[in-house]
C-alpha cells in the first residue's frame, strides 16, 4: 500500500533533529546553512559519541524545507537529519 504524503500547511515551523559527533560543529553548520533567518538552536540528546541538536524554523514551503534539509546533510560533520 502506498504511503501518503502529510498534508502540511505552508509556511509553518518546522523542526529539524540533526545528529552528529561535534555540538560546536553542528551549530557552526547551522549558521552556515541558515545564515540570517530567524531559528532557534535547542541541544538535545547525547549519547555515546552522538548528540543531536534541534534547529527550529520557518519554512515557506516544501522546496525550501527540503533545501535547508539537503544543505546541513551535505555538511561532512552531520550523520544525520530525522
Amino acid at each position: 500500500m502506498a504511503q501518503e504524503r502529510p498534508d502540511i500547511e505552508y509556511p509553518c515551523n518546522w523542526e529539524f533533529r540533526i545528529i552528529g559527533a561535534d555540538e560546536v560543529g553542528l551549530r557552526e553548520a547551522i549558521a552556515g546553512v541558515v545564515g540570517n533567518q530567524n531559528h532557534e538552536i535547542r541541544s538535545g540528546h547525547a549519547k555515546g559519541a552522538w548528540i543531536s541538536i534541534h534547529l527550529t524554523m520557518w519554512v515557506l514551503d516544501e522546496e525550501h524545507r527540503n533545501t535547508v534539509y539537503r544543505m546541513l546533510l551535505k555538511h561532512p560533520l552531520v550523520k544525520m537529519i530525522l
